[in-house]
């Protein structure tokens, strides 16, 4: 069976499935001969109201889509943060966002610094990906600050996706 919360089950703590989804994570599997009990959503609330006045207090954001555009970002999960990468001509850059401390743990609550997305580019060689990415060449904006409270990868993905269209869409579409 599916269950939230298998890695934060520490102290009792009660995981939701609404808060998985907030935090962009997957349902857990579980062997159903190791489930000890359960409860229905009203079983809950009443057994653990303070837990309840939390997520009923406070509405999560709506998740936003990602925006598209001319150019194509790859965007990849990591366990410290978030990757993209994209290329225009024969040079292929990447983008990189951490995330902030104690994102995936807890009620996921809009983060109010989220920091910087890293931009690198490399000329593309014909050298194998994993020995070298080819040569190193200079980004006019390698860092770009993140704008707002973040509560979705989305919106990160998204400010990212408005500075790609400005700066690498015209060299892309030439």
């Amino acid at each position: 069976m599916s269950v939230a919360g298998l890695y934060d089950t520490v102290g009792g703590r009660i995981q939701t499935m609404g808060a998985l989804t907030r935090r962009n994570c997957r349902p857990q599997p579980l062997p159903y001969h190791k489930v000890v009990g359960h409860l229905t959503a009203a079983q809950a609330r009443e057994q653990f109201p303070e837990v309840f006045v939390n997520l009923d207090a406070a509405p999560v954001r709506p998740r936003p889509s990602k925006k598209r555009g001319s150019v194509k970002l790859d965007h990849h999960h990591a366990a410290e943060g978030e990757r993209w990468e994209w290329r225009v001509g024969d040079v292929e850059y990447r983008a990189f966002w951490r995330h902030p401390q104690n994102w995936w743990r807890g009620e996921h609550e809009p983060v109010t610094e989220p920091g910087v997305i890293h931009i690198t580019a490399y000329r593309a060689g014909k050298t194998p990906t994993f020995v070298s990415r080819g040569e190193p060449v200079a980004v006019a904006v390698s860092e770009i600050a993140i704008e707002g409270d973040i509560a979705w990868v989305e919106e990160v993905h998204n400010q990212l996706r408005d500075h790609v269209q400005t700066h690498y869409a015209e060299r892309a579409a030439a």
